[in-house]
């Protein structure tokens, strides 16, 4: 988990990346600042994720994410569904964080959560572009469509919640 992004030299980490001019400067800080994702684990067959992500989660989440796993290979959904705090956010970013993901990523949830998921998904892999897509956003000047325009053949996360969807 890249740590860096506190104290003096720190960055907003709940603005979300639909200005193209935010993304660039995050990523131009996490270059200076923090040490890249070189060393992978893998998980299972076709499962691999950053070894700092794996080795950073407890080993309730490690089962979690190896549900959801499951879950991905059987083609079925499922429901995160335990007491607040235990990590079902860093669960489902980890699955964005492998290497299965090949296309943009949706996230819903509660509007009240939504800057928590942006800031997380900062945290966790501040190289992927993670957009709000609500009224909300850093860049009000960009439409819906526009911003779904260009996620499409990315694996950015667009987090939006209940009401916009």
């Amino acid at each position: 988990m890249h740590t860096s992004f506190a104290g003096e030299n720190s960055i907003n980490l709940t603005l979300d990346d639909s200005d193209p001019n935010v993304y660039k400067s995050r990523n131009s800080f996490i270059q200076s600042h923090c040490e890249p994702y070189t060393e992978l684990t893998t998980i299972d067959q076709n499962l691999t994720m950053p070894t700092a992500i794996w080795k950073s989660l407890f080993p309730h989440q490690h089962v979690g994410v190896e549900w959801l796993w499951e879950k991905w290979n059987d083609k079925h959904g499922g429901i995160e569904g335990d007491e607040m705090g235990l990590g079902k956010t860093i669960e489902s970013i980890s699955l964005v964080l492998s290497n299965i993901l090949k296309k943009p990523t949706l996230i819903l949830c509660p509007l009240t959560v939504a800057q928590q998921w942006i800031r997380e998904l900062h945290i966790w892999c501040p190289q992927l572009k993670a957009i709000l897509l609500h009224s909300t956003r850093t860049n009000k000047n960009i439409t819906d469509e526009k911003i779904l325009k260009t996620v499409e053949g990315t694996t950015s996360v667009v987090v939006t919640n209940y009401e916009t969807l």
